[in-house]
């Protein structure tokens, strides 16, 4: 396995851990906890590796957008999310291509997603609701709750490997096409 894919993968499966870590902690942890900080570092790092590999794919693909990752607002967040925005605008106020994972650690959803706030959209919303054996994308508040605002969803399991790395960045390929279409 390519050494850089090998990275993204495995940065990718520790993000997925984190959030198994936290689905046993009952309440919600400050962002000043070491382990938030632990998930935050594990989300920059993933957001750097997104970043490099769709530079690599095409040099131009990422004019004009942002890549950025959950932090939380005063708590960490259950449902963190590595997203590409439009420079200036925040995957909480605008169309964002979002790797959402999973609050249990059982994966990620990713693809073009609405703000949570968003009620009308000129394109069409995949429900997911109730989610039963899938990836539940959804937090605790009506801010964080993202399983019916995915466009395009592709749901990925915790352990991915080159081939489900190559899923990943052909899907953020496509999604950012829609997104730039919105």
């Amino acid at each position: 396995m390519d050494t850089e894919k090998c990275r993204f993968a495995n940065a990718y499966s520790k993000v997925c851990e984190h959030c198994a870590e936290y689905s046993r902690i009952k309440s919600a942890l400050p962002t000043n906890s070491l382990f938030a900080k632990g998930g935050v570092s594990l989300l920059a790092r993933l957001s750097e590796l997104v970043q490099r590999r769709l530079s690599e794919e095409s040099p131009l693909l990422l004019g004009g957008l942002h890549v950025t990752h959950s932090r939380g607002a005063g708590k960490y967040p259950r449902v963190p999310w590595v997203g590409i925005t439009r420079r200036g605008r925040k995957v909480s106020t605008g169309h964002s291509v979002t790797i959402c994972f999973g609050r249990t650690g059982n994966g990620a959803v990713i693809g073009l997603m609405l703000p949570s706030n968003a009620i009308s959209s000129r394109v069409d919303i995949c429900l997911r609701s109730p989610i039963i054996d899938g990836i539940d994308v959804d937090g605790d508040s009506s801010a964080t709750k993202y399983n019916d605002k995915f466009i395009n969803p592709l749901e990925l399991p915790s352990v991915i490997d080159e081939d489900g790395e190559s899923i990943v960045v052909e899907h953020l390929i496509r999604s950012i096409a829609l997104l730039r279409d919105c």
